[in-house]
């Protein structure tokens, strides 16, 4: 596809759409288009979105196109409704006292929801320091509404930024990298259930100090919410690190860690007899607290196996072990390590 910067990409069914930021081919350095309607075996040719354009995020919906990219210090948005034949006067996102944007990220929500997210230091004054920024639009990216501000402490990073929508709510992960001796590090995770209206309390995935979070991002898929991350707190060329939650009834949330343990629960919820069979890996003296814990369908805990804070089984890191439970009645299943 030539060479560049770069890239977006999204995809429904058998159409993908590919935004990446090139300086050779074509001639003009800028963003462009390339899409296939085979799954990839046959593209179109450049088509050119926006000259002297970088940090490129494309999402596409029922025949329209939405770009953002940051330029001239802005990030500004377009659309097209013919395949990117052509495209809508390029409306500036930002507001006028910005000083530094950076890494727009569109997501598509329900009926003509547009939202964009991206970061900006205007309020800490540090180039170290950003704040999550996001606005919204209702009818499909024609006009927009006011700028939120969703880190009020200027917890941010450039380095890594992401957004996902589904339904009516709304998942934006970002990492932050802080300063000083061993410099304390967090992945963050923020949540809407009414479109951007009002958000929940953020969460911290991940924290630390002495390595840097990096490469955060964010996808759903029916009850299930994942995020993975990079981060060198065992190895210092980096590992991926994965972590998934659930927002089903009653609400009892589910995390794991892919690189600390291996889970399987079949089936969950379950009625009567279930099996648990989970393996850890032997990380040494970095083994923490194993336990899991039985709840039923109002929420309350009803059994908790394991932990050794709690005088329970001491846990075998080298061998699978499986756990029996027997009740009459619907439980969920909640693991922690």
């Amino acid at each position: 596809m030539g060479k560049g910067w770069p890239v977006s990409i999204d995809a429904k069914k058998d159409s993908v759409f590919v935004d990446p930021i090139v300086c050779e081919p074509p001639p003009v350095i800028g963003s462009y288009l390339l899409y296939s309607f085979y799954g990839g075996h046959n593209w179109s040719e450049y088509l050119p979105i926006v000259d002297s354009a970088s940090q490129p995020n494309i999402a596409y919906r029922n025949g329209v196109l939405h770009f953002a990219c940051w330029r001239d210090y802005k990030i500004i948005y377009t659309r097209s409704t013919n395949l990117g034949n052509s495209w809508s006067t390029p409306t500036v996102i930002t507001a006028p006292n910005t000083v530094l944007p950076k890494r727009p990220v569109l997501a598509l929500g329900p009926n003509q929801d547009v939202y964009i997210a991206w970061t900006d230091n205007k309020y800490s004054g540090a180039m170290q320091f950003d704040d999550v920024l996001f606005r919204k639009s209702t009818d499909g990216g024609l006009t927009w509404g006011p700028e939120q501000r969703l880190t009020p402490d200027s917890h941010c990073d450039v380095a890594s930024i992401d957004m996902v929508s589904q339904d009516s709510m709304i998942f934006i992960v970002w990492n932050y990298n802080g300063i000083g001796y061993p410099a304390p590090c967090s992945l963050f995770f923020l949540a809407s259930t009414d479109c951007g209206e009002s958000w929940r309390g953020r969460e911290v995935l991940a924290s630390g100090s002495g390595y840097p979070i990096n490469d955060a991002n964010v996808a759903v898929s029916q009850n299930f919410v994942y995020v993975i991350w990079t981060d060198n707190r065992y190895y210092n060329g980096g590992e991926i690190f994965l972590r998934r939650g659930s927002f089903t009834p009653p609400g009892i949330k589910e995390r794991r860690n892919d690189v600390a343990s291996r889970i399987s629960i079949f089936p969950n919820p379950f009625s009567r007899e279930i099996v648990i069979g989970y393996k850890m890996h032997d990380t040494g003296y970095r083994i923490k607290d194993f336990s899991i814990k039985i709840f039923d369908v109002l929420g309350k805990e009803v059994m908790v196996y394991g932990s050794k804070k709690e005088e329970g089984i001491i846990i075998n890191t080298k061998e699978a072990l499986p756990l029996k439970v027997v009740y009459e009645y619907i439980h969920f299943a909640f693991i922690r390590q």
